[in-house]
């Protein structure tokens, strides 16, 4: 049998990757649980970097979920700005610029923004769903002042 994909083959892989990249992020901004279901396995990790209440590694559907809505909480936006492709199949990643603005201190009276580029790093698994991620981000210090 023959390693090699033809071309509707490979086209039709980084489509279906894409599309679960795309379904996460989706899915992390709605805070949706059936849509995490259906991109994400059941073990799935996502792991970020930092000191922050979302750093550190999020397990399975639950543990995604809870950090979905602390984002939203935190007023925190996700916005994809390219899709990038690797020479693997089980792999595909995001850049994504993650932007937020909440107020905090004596009486809200202050203003916190936050502003990163982030890379993602998604894999996927045999059941051809995310089962892990791991976050690559520009600035710790603003995630870590941030989220806390």
């Amino acid at each position: 049998m023959d390693d090699q994909l033809s071309a509707y083959e490979e086209d039709q892989l980084r489509q279906d990757k894409k599309d679960l990249v795309l379904g996460f992020i989706s899915a992390v901004a709605q805070c949706n649980r059936a849509q995490l279901s259906a991109v994400l396995s059941p073990n799935v990790v996502w792991t970020i970097p930092g000191q922050s209440l979302v750093s550190g590694p999020a397990s399975g559907i639950d543990g995604i979920l809870e950090r979905c809505l602390m984002i939203r909480d935190y007023n925190a936006r996700l916005d994809i700005q390219r899709i990038l492709y690797g020479p693997y199949y089980d792999s595909i990643s995001a850049e994504l610029r993650n932007t937020g603005m909440r107020k905090t201190g004596y009486r809200n009276s202050g203003i916190l923004n936050f502003d990163e580029h982030v890379m993602m790093l998604f894999h996927v698994g045999n059941d051809r769903k995310i089962d892990s991620i791991t976050n690559f981000i520009s600035d710790l210090d603003n995630l870590n002042v941030y989220f806390q």
